[in-house]
């Protein structure tokens, strides 16, 4: 085996030198978080999942080291309940942050420690200690809360108006397929058929398979960006992508560098927050592109009773146990972005979006 791939779990690096062997059970907290660390970034987690998963678990290494307990000299086996439930008490009781954001603070560390156990053989304190919070009253009113309105037809119309062919192309996506930030930065040339107005682009975070028919909107809006507004790609693997900026890159990247860095940049985010200015538009906080997708959702969860049709045109895993069931996912997209296609030509959008590709 490789020296590499040794030092990857079993060995620690000092003077360009390979240290000795240590036994999992020698390992300190600190320690096991970064063999916990290597560990999914070599399994192939997001970029997100990592970049998660450090700042969280760096935060719980913090707070052990100000309550006394050194992370970088202690281990597991001196880890106990009482700690974790003080810990668990700490983000129930800190205002700042909602309940959703404590549960993923807990979470980290639960995967931690099963990884511990189930990998290792590390047995960890009770897990039970620190269980999630169940109820949302157990911490209610603790936190900002993120606006998840619909996006009314009134405010679209107004930022279609202002918006050049660039943002009206994000826009219909978001719209015509319920695309969020993530899906528009992978979508790539081969994923569309202009002629035959279709795309099929899995959802990065699920995998999922998404096959939709293109509005004539959307195909004419996307006719002139590839031919007018797209930018020169600064390599071949960005060349392979639709939306390109103008210095060549994509318009939303998310990836871990080779010295393990989290690195996002998201232009789509901020040319959605201009256009809101530009419409002269009261933005509420939270609402961003992604708003986009939860405006597709809604819309199609108003018109249907189906849920599978909900899920089939989000790109989501399953509904618990009825995912058992057979279902003709790629139809029931289509039949519910017709609904909102009809909703769309109701307005002065269409004509908007016309003018613009003439």
């Amino acid at each position: 085996m490789a020296a590499e791939q040794l030092s990857l779990f079993d060995l620690a690096e000092k003077g360009g030198e390979a240290a000795a062997f240590t036994l999992p059970a020698q390992w300190t907290v600190k320690q096991l978080c970064k063999k916990y660390y290597q560990f999914k970034l070599s399994d192939g987690c997001s970029a997100s999942f990592l970049d998660s998963a450090k700042r969280h678990l760096m935060y719980f290494m913090d707070w052990l080291k100000d309550n006394d307990f050194d992370p970088s000299e202690k281990k597991l086996s001196e880890l106990n309940s009482a700690i974790l439930s003080d810990f668990r008490q700490m983000l129930g009781n800190n205002f700042k942050i909602s309940t959703a954001t404590a549960n993923l603070y807990i979470n980290h560390v639960r995967l931690l420690l099963s990884w511990a156990e189930n990998i290792h053989g590390l047995a960890p304190p009770p897990m039970g200690v620190i269980r999630k919070f169940m109820k949302k009253s157990v911490k209610q009113g603790h936190g900002r809360k993120h606006n998840r309105s619909v996006i009314s037809w009134e405010e679209l119309e107004k930022l279609f108006s202002v918006a050049g062919v660039v943002d009206t192309a994000l826009l219909l996506l978001g719209l015509n397929c319920g695309f969020g930030n993530t899906d528009i930065g992978t979508l790539k040339l081969c994923d569309i058929d202009l002629e035959a107005a279709t795309v099929s682009h899995p959802r990065p975070k699920t995998g999922v398979e998404r096959n939709f028919c293109l509005w004539p909107e959307t195909v004419d809006v996307l006719k002139t960006y590839i031919a007018n507004y797209r930018g020169k790609p600064l390599n071949s693997k960005i060349s392979e992508l639709v939306f390109v900026g103008k210095r060549g890159r994509p318009l939303c990247l998310e990836q871990i560098d080779e010295e393990g860095k989290h690195k996002r940049s998201d232009a789509i985010k901020m040319r959605f927050m201009r256009l809101y200015e530009k419409a002269e538009l009261k933005r509420p906080y939270g609402r961003g592109f992604y708003s986009m997708r939860h405006t597709f959702a809604t819309l199609i969860g108003f018109g249907s009773n189906d849920l599978r049709e909900v899920q089939a045109a989000l790109g989501q895993r399953s509904i618990s146990i009825q995912d058992v069931y057979r279902h003709d996912r790629k139809q029931k997209a289509i039949k519910a972005q017709k609904r909102i296609h009809r909703q769309l030509k109701k307005t002065n959008i269409t004509e908007i979006i016309h003018e613009k590709c003439a």
